[in-house]
């Protein structure tokens, strides 16, 4: 694993990849605050059945980009919070599950859109296992 990608490597491209999920995420709230978007049934498997819980659902999945983009930061001591170091460390694995059951979720979802996001879930997955094999 630690042949197939540096630690540095894996540490930039997940926080490349969680930005632009970030980016995703705001783009739809704003859609759907500015210009009245209703994209449900291409999002969250088409299960959602309302506006406002796309917006519950679009903020939570926000709000989770942005902590696991912190987890690899304090990981990678770009931001140095010492006391952190052990739990980023077991964040990174419970990340690596999360994406492994989150791709086989995508793999099996209805949407193309759904299916095609399991390729960057696969990636975060293989990533968040090769950030979590390094020791911090």
């Amino acid at each position: 694993m630690k042949r197939l990608i540096t630690y540095e490597r894996a540490v930039v491209i997940s926080l490349i990849l969680f930005g632009l999920i970030a980016g995703f995420h705001l783009t739809i709230l704003i859609g759907m605050s500015l210009f009245s978007l209703k994209p449900l049934e291409f999002l969250w498997g088409g299960r959602l059945e309302s506006i406002d819980e796309l917006y519950v659902f679009e903020l939570i999945s926000l709000f989770m980009v942005i902590f696991n983009s912190l987890i690899v930061l304090i990981h990678s001591g770009k931001l140095k919070i010492p006391s952190l170091l052990k739990a980023s460390s077991i964040s990174l694995w419970i990340f690596f599950l999360l994406f492994i059951l989150n791709t086989l979720g995508n793999i099996t979802a209805p949407s193309t859109f759904e299916k095609l996001a399991s390729v960057v879930t696969a990636i975060l997955a293989f990533l968040s296992l090769r950030m979590a094999l390094h020791k911090a």
